[in-house]
C-alpha cells in the first residue's frame, strides 16, 4: 500500500473500458488527475472492474442502463455519519447503476465469500474487493433501493 493517484488510476481505467465495446454506457464525473490516496495500485483496478462487472451483470437486458462512477473528496464533516475515521481526509468513489437491485434478504451477504446468485463465477469479487479496500485503510458500503444500487469506495487521501 502506497501513495497513488487515485483519480488517474480511475481516468485510465474508464479509458480502457470505453475502448471496450461496452453494452452498458458508462459515466465518469470526476477528476482525470491529481486525487492522491494510499492504496495499491493494481489492485484498486481490481476493485474497480469487480463492482463494474456485478453492476453491467445486474443490468443485462434492461433499457436505457447506464452507470455512473464519481469521484469526489468527504466534507470533512461527514467522516463521523460515513463511519470514517474523524482524523483523516477522505475520498469517495462512488459507483451507480439503475439496475433492479439487491434483494433485501441477501443484502448481508454481499460481500461473503463465495456467496453468488449468478450461474458464473465463484462469488469472490466482492469479497476480494472488500479485502483490498480494507486492506489499504479505506471502506467499501453499498446503498441499493428497486432503483438501483450504488458502491461507496472510501480511500485515505494523502
Amino acid at each position: 500500500v502506497h501513495v497513488v493517484d487515485i483519480a488517474e488510476k480511475m481516468h485510465n481505467y474508464i479509458t480502457l473500458l470505453r475502448n471496450q465495446s461496452s453494452i452498458v454506457p458508462i459515466r465518469y464525473i470526476g477528476p482525470e488527475h491529481g486525487v492522491m490516496a494510499m492504496a495499491d495500485g493494481n489492485q484498486i483496478i481490481q476493485v474497480f472492474t469487480n463492482i463494474v462487472r456485478n453492476a453491467v451483470q445486474a443490468m443485462e437486458g434492461r433499457e436505457n442502463s447506464d452507470i455512473i462512477i464519481i469521484m469526489k473528496d468527504v466534507p470533512h464533516h461527514q467522516n463521523e455519519a460515513k463511519g470514517l475515521a474523524v482524523n483523516n481526509h477522505w475520498v469517495e468513489i462512488s459507483f451507480s447503476d439503475n439496475g433492479p437491485g439487491i434483494p433485501k434478504d441477501i443484502q448481508d451477504k454481499v460481500f461473503v465469500p463465495n456467496f453468488t446468485t449468478k450461474n458464473t463465477g465463484a462469488g469472490l469479487g466482492l469479497a476480494i474487493s472488500r479485502n483490498i479496500v480494507e486492506g489499504c485503510g479505506g471502506k467499501i458500503t453499498f446503498k441499493t433501493s428497486k432503483k438501483g444500487t450504488v458502491f461507496f469506495v472510501y480511500l485515505k487521501k494523502k
